[in-house]
């Protein structure tokens, strides 16, 4: 018998009526980038340019009550999921907006410490670039002998980017975006969830 064994749990979910909500988000959003000099900074690899707001306070700039209301819940049913400490509430700790032009791309990275991290997408197909979580031991494990066709679906797992999709992973994942081969742009709100509460070790013992 085979046995597949350390598994990530990963969530998607789609927001209900999410068309007015994004709608109006991306209008709130937009003029953020109206001057890039004092709100924007740039992430480029390869010539694939890609901006977000630099105030990971988002949600304090501008109304996203709604979005952020959906994300702490769901963040709370992830928590469980992960088996996570009953003592520690999660919530919404940074956000932030992204919007990637055609051709642009984000380069991997992961956003330790943060016990999760996620996206939303508010304007968004898989024809404008997935999202692709890295494996966590990329660097052992591609020094195996696997097969050159079988390690892209080892080394990275592939989400579409879908517009009103939520996707919610554990913060120490590297991912990153494929490039936007579209001609519109790829907007999203980036998320870290913190925690708050007292871990209680009593029932350890």
């Amino acid at each position: 018998m085979n046995l597949n064994i350390f598994p990530i749990t990963v969530k998607e979910i789609f927001m209900p009526d999410f068309d007015t909500v994004a709608q109006d988000a991306i209008d709130k959003i937009m003029p953020l980038f109206d001057k890039p000099e004092e709100c924007t900074h740039d992430f480029s690899m390869d010539g694939g340019l890609s901006l977000y707001y630099k105030y990971n306070r988002l949600a304090d700039t501008i109304d996203l009550s709604k979005i952020i209301e959906f994300v702490n819940a769901q963040a709370e049913l992830y928590w469980e999921e992960l088996n996570y400490s009953k003592y520690l509430k999660p919530y919404v700790l940074n956000s932030w907006a992204n919007i990637t032009p055609p051709g642009g791309h984000w380069a991997s990275h992961n956003h330790s410490p943060a016990p999760i991290s996620g996206v939303v997408y508010l304007k968004s197909s898989s024809d404008m670039g997935n999202l692709i979580l890295e494996h966590p031991l990329e660097s052992l494990l591609s020094c195996q002998p696997y097969e050159f066709d079988f390690k892209p679906k080892l080394f990275g797992h592939e989400i579409k980017s879908e517009t009103g999709k939520l996707v919610l992973f554990p913060g120490y994942l590297k991912h990153r975006t494929q490039p936007n081969p579209s001609n519109e742009l790829r907007i999203v709100i980036g998320f870290n969830i913190g925690c708050r509460g007292q871990v209680n070790y009593i029932h350890l013992f």
